[in-house]
């Protein structure tokens, strides 16, 4: 997603943790799941330990250096207590974004330098020529959509029929895969670039990733695959 916003990551600078290396699972003793969307993990997580050990890490906190000049901040923790907090805000010489939480249909909320916010109907009004795709418009509701309101589940069904549609598209050459391959190995490579990162306390560049040219935080997963 960051890519697909921003453009190329070309290198990343990252510190990385493990805070909580043992790990409770309420839900073993008959609490409740701690994550547990739309009810489809409560099962399994029922079947887990009450206490596991956690070998990979629960946190990250990198600067990101963008092909273009652009410098992003990427933090994701998943050991601190308290209330929830994301955001995902990009910040212009023009003016800043801020985007909803994934998959909540939530508002985009735009603020121009000299104008305020806008959101809304409001946005819409700024890309008069924006259209939703034939099937994301039958699901959603219409083609020029700022916003909807579904449940979990049935915004994750919608999503995944989107998905199909697409991928079933570029199958019949009708159009070229929203994400391809390469952009898929790109965001693989981007999340590996910030554990080696870590591991090798310097920058890292996708470049090298991509190119295999490192690998101090791979090697002990390629060798538990036997391949290394």
């Amino acid at each position: 997603m960051i890519e697909y916003l921003l453009g190329e990551v070309e290198l990343v600078a990252a510190q990385t943790r493990l805070h909580e290396p043992i790990r409770k699972n309420p839900a073993a003793n008959g609490g409740t799941p701690t994550a547990n969307p739309a009810g489809v993990y409560g099962r399994w997580q029922k079947e887990m330990p009450a206490t596991f050990a956690a070998t990979a890490e629960d946190a990250v906190y990198a600067t990101l250096v963008f092909k273009s000049g652009l410098v992003g901040q990427y933090i994701e923790d998943h050991a601190g207590h308290g209330p929830n907090l994301w955001a995902r805000q990009i910040y212009g010489s023009a003016g800043s974004i801020s985007l909803p939480v994934d998959r909540s249909g939530g508002n985009i909320s735009l603020h121009i330098a000299g104008q305020g916010e806008i959101r809304a109907d409001d946005l819409l009004a700024l890309v008069p020529d924006f259209r939703l795709d034939t099937v994301t418009a039958r699901l959603f509701g219409g083609e020029r959509l700022a916003a909807y309101q579904f449940s979990f589940a049935e915004t994750d069904r919608k999503l995944l029929a989107v998905e199909y549609a697409d991928f079933a598209g570029a199958i019949r050459g009708e159009h070229a895969p929203e994400v391809d391959a390469a952009q898929g190995a790109r965001s693989v490579a981007i999340a590996y670039a910030l554990l080696e990162s870590g591991a090798l306390g310097r920058p890292v560049t996708v470049a090298e990733v991509l190119a295999e040219q490192l690998g101090d935080y791979q090697h002990s997963i390629n060798q538990g695959l036997a391949l290394a």
